[in-house]
């Protein structure tokens, strides 16, 4: 009898995984993604209390037990996904922000899109999952509003919340110009400036085999210690390099930077002293 219970409540389930939404079999992937990284937490000591229908406290004492139910999801999710088929979107894009006042305030963004079978990887990171040519991209508990889907197109496609609430994700896929820069050698070296005339931020620039590697520092606020990464940038005129959310342009003996964060930020940059 147990047995037959079993069988009959995998059935429904994969019953369930054949006709429910993409978008939200695609969800359900992502919030069991953050569930296990949660979990994995209590491996170093922390408490960690999973809400919802499966609320638990979690320590290092039933971390075992919970993190194999939730692998099991996992893997039940995956097959489901693969069953189903998945699109194949990797590329360059300009990301983006619109239906909401916000998307005034910034420029896109240029990033980079992999694929790991359904699993969509933004700049190193899992940034969400394709089911079908459904596109679901967020992070957390199911009710977090950063969760946003839609149908994949050639070219361009959109993203819109779940809730019908904030801004949509607009990615436009992106082709680099064929453009040499008329003045590479003022270009490369170290610069500096201030963000809006108020936060300090500095630019390293080297060339490299696919254009140029860019050590980016910056302060959080004034005074501040700069904290840094790398990232590559490539020639997007004849007087700019471009990469991430920036764009650096010669300007006479100097240049000007443009970063598209949450707001658009300016900056004029000069060689330091």
């Amino acid at each position: 009898m147990h047995v037959l219970l079993i069988v009959m409540a995998s059935l429904t389930a994969q019953d369930r995984f054949r006709t429910i939404a993409p978008e939200l079999l695609g969800r359900a992937y992502l919030v069991n993604e953050n569930t296990l990284r949660m979990i994995d937490m209590a491996r170093q000591g922390a408490t960690v209390k999973l809400s919802g229908d499966d609320a638990v406290t979690v320590t290092t004492a039933n971390v075992d037990s919970v993190s194999a139910e939730y692998a099991k999801r996992r893997t039940a999710y995956a097959a489901a996904i693969r069953a189903r088929g998945f699109a194949q979107i990797a590329g360059e894009y300009e990301i983006e922000r619109s239906r909401c006042s916000e998307a005034s305030r910034g420029g896109p963004i240029l990033t980079m899109l992999s694929q790991r079978e359904f699993v969509v990887v933004l700049d190193e990171d899992l940034a969400g999952v394709i089911v079908e040519k459904t596109l679901v991209f967020g992070q957390g508990e199911e009710s977090d509003d950063s969760y946003r889907s839609g149908p994949v197109g050639d070219q361009k496609f959109e993203l819109r919340p779940f809730e019908g609430k904030g801004c949509s994700t607009v990615l436009t896929r992106y082709t680099r110009p064929n453009v040499r820069h008329e003045r590479p050698e003022q270009l490369t070296g170290r610069w500096e400036g201030k963000w809006d005339e108020q936060f300090g931020v500095r630019f390293t620039i080297t060339p490299s085999d696919s254009g140029y590697t860019v050590l980016y520092e910056w302060q959080e606020y004034q005074g501040g210690a700069y904290q840094s990464y790398t990232a590559p940038f490539h020639v997007s005129s004849k007087n700019s390099i471009r990469g991430g959310p920036f764009v650096i342009t010669l300007e006479g003996t100097g240049a000007r930077a443009v970063g598209n964060f949450m707001q658009t930020r300016r900056a004029k940059l000069k060689r330091p002293a």
